[in-house]
């Protein structure tokens, strides 16, 4: 069992770098917010691997202080805050 959760971000690696180098590619990873630890560090692993790939990513969380913010930092372009829509919007 250790060695299929070791091999998984491997496989997703080698997935997504074969994808970037064919055509231009957005990974979308949504509520990052969510991820337990050993979520987090495979997805550490995989922005690492990914870091010199013509790949954009786009990640969605509910808020700003969430521990998935520190792996996230060193690769951070541009950070977007939505704030929520009141009655008042709909007008």
């Amino acid at each position: 069992m250790t060695d299929q959760i070791e091999e998984r971000p491997r496989a997703v690696i080698a997935a997504l770098q074969r994808i970037a180098r064919v055509r231009p590619t957005l990974l979308v990873l949504e509520d990052i917010h969510l991820l337990a630890e050993g979520a987090l560090a495979e997805a550490a692993t995989i922005l690492q691997a990914l870091t010199d790939e013509a790949l954009s990513i786009v990640c969605v969380a509910r808020n700003v202080d969430f521990p998935p913010r520190g792996i996230l930092e060193r690769y951070l372009v541009e950070e977007i805050r939505i704030v929520g829509l009141t009655s008042g919007h709909a007008d």
